[in-house]
């Protein structure tokens, strides 16, 4: 459990997204779950986070809760 990094969520949504390609093949091995460790800065924008969060439940098949990004 956990292994995100987190400054990368701070950055640009190709560095988010490279760092949930980073992630899939652990998740595709199976007993990974990822997340981010602790708190996240807060120098990650409101944005960036919801944009992890959706890239994160599309590429783990996490059907979306309804919060999408407007």
């Amino acid at each position: 459990m956990g292994g995100v990094n987190k400054r990368p969520l701070a950055g640009s949504r190709a560095d988010i997204d490279a760092e949930i390609a980073r992630l899939l093949p652990l998740v595709e091995e199976g007993g990974f779950i990822p997340h981010v460790d602790h708190r996240v800065p807060p120098d990650v924008s409101y944005d960036n986070y919801l944009y992890y969060l959706q890239r994160k439940r599309e590429a783990l098949g996490i059907p979306d809760p309804g919060i999408g990004l407007e």
